[in-house]
């Protein structure tokens, strides 16, 4: 054990309490979970209450007595606890999940997810009707859902948010049984993946280079190639490109999304990808490795924004992207517009389309199993002659 009175920090067996801004943080981990919550503000007092909860903690921890809830030890977690004894709304065990998960849960899940429910889902429902929120309304609640939104727009929160959270209850003990459970989402109906073609991407590519999104073109270029996700590209820097067996390839390993960067991609699978004739010319055009660094923004960022930070993928496709392709059919050169995402779906395609290469070879590069390939990503030929028995 020490103590640091002076600035307010110190450690009680496996527990630390530590200072930040205005207010003394409890940090811990316990059986592979970590802890983290305010105790106190700042002050001699609020060290001395600190010292006395660690204490409790770690005390409770020798006896096998430790409180996972924190109701024990912190008084926004009892109030928590609390409410839900008292027939609990959707917004009460909302509260109380997100103070129990908020560490193990993933930055951009927070960030999209979970804000979305709080705001959008709870938070204007509980303005309008707030006896909507009832447990005992879950029926009526998922009725004015679908008046508002998609099946597909609300399943993602649903597994997010809505779900986590009653499971929660149910799992403390503080509700009987999930009521969400009897209630079915409709099932949207399956959009046929579309792409361009391999002509059409190279016209979108070059009109990139000839307008005033120039500084987006080899952006969209190596995404066209490597039928990456948007937010893989974003996140690569120069000690991305590597050598094995004699060949030069890509890394994916990490993504920036949503305004945050993470350590992994998609499915946490770490992927090369060959460096072809046309890959290597495009690298050396971009040249990352010059690229400067700063604080925040790693040195030698393949793609960075004109003011050198992480480029913000919704700006490209709203500012850039979307006016070319409109502009494109107004001339008559496309018959539709399709999400820049159909670069990846228009590589693959095309990988697959020339036979050069097998499916399992395809779901490789693109890193997809070879069901998803041919259930999502094969779009079929169209204008095709039958061959002759």
């Amino acid at each position: 054990m020490y103590l640091d009175n002076d600035n307010y920090k110190g450690k009680i067996g496996k527990v630390n309490i530590s200072s930040k801004d205005n207010s003394i943080r409890i940090r811990f981990t316990h059986l592979s979970k970590r802890y983290e919550f305010t105790v106190a503000t700042k002050t001699e007092e609020g060290f001395v209450k600190a010292v006395q909860v660690a204490q409790n903690i770690h005390r409770d921890i020798e006896m096998g007595e430790f409180d996972e809830t924190l109701a024990k030890y912190s008084a926004k977690h009892k109030r928590a606890l609390e409410v839900q004894t008292k027939s609990p709304s959707l917004l009460d065990l909302w509260n109380f999940y997100k103070l129990v998960s908020k560490e193990r849960v993933a930055a951009t899940t927070k960030k999209t997810h979970w804000y979305q429910y709080e705001n959008n889902y709870l938070g204007d429902i509980f303005k309008k009707d707030p006896s909507l929120l009832e447990l005992e309304n879950s029926d009526k609640f998922i009725a004015y859902l679908l008046e508002k939104y998609k099946p597909a727009t609300i399943k993602p929160i649903f597994s997010n948010c809505l779900m986590p959270s009653v499971n929660l209850a149910v799992k403390k003990g503080t509700i009987e049984r999930n009521p969400y459970m009897d209630v079915e989402l409709p099932k949207g109906i399956k959009s046929e993946i579309d792409c361009y073609s391999s002509e059409e991407v190279k016209m979108i590519i070059q009109r990139f280079y000839d307008s005033e999104s120039d500084y987006y073109g080899t952006l969209i270029e190596f995404i066209a190639l490597t039928g990456c996700r948007p937010e893989k590209a974003i996140a690569l820097t120069a000690n991305d490109v590597k050598s094995k067996g004699g060949r030069s390839y890509i890394r994916f390993s990490k993504a920036y999304s949503n305004r945050v960067l993470l350590p992994h991609t998609k499915n946490r699978a770490i992927r090369l990808f060959p460096i072809n004739e046309q890959l290597e010319a495009l690298i050396e055009l971009i040249e990352p490795a010059k690229n400067g660094g700063t604080k925040e923004i790693p040195k030698g960022l393949f793609f960075p924004s004109p003011k050198g930070k992480y480029i913000t993928w919704n700006n490209v496709r709203n500012r850039h992207w979307i006016p070319i392709i409109n502009k494109l059919r107004e001339e008559g050169k496309l018959d539709r517009y399709i999400k820049p995402y159909s670069l990846r779906h228009s590589a693959i395609t095309r990988w697959l389309m020339e036979g050069k290469l097998d499916i399992a070879s395809v779901a490789r590069l693109s890193g997809n199993s070879t069901k998803v390939i041919m259930d999502n990503y094969w779009k079929a030929k169209t204008g095709f002659d039958i061959p002759l028995l």
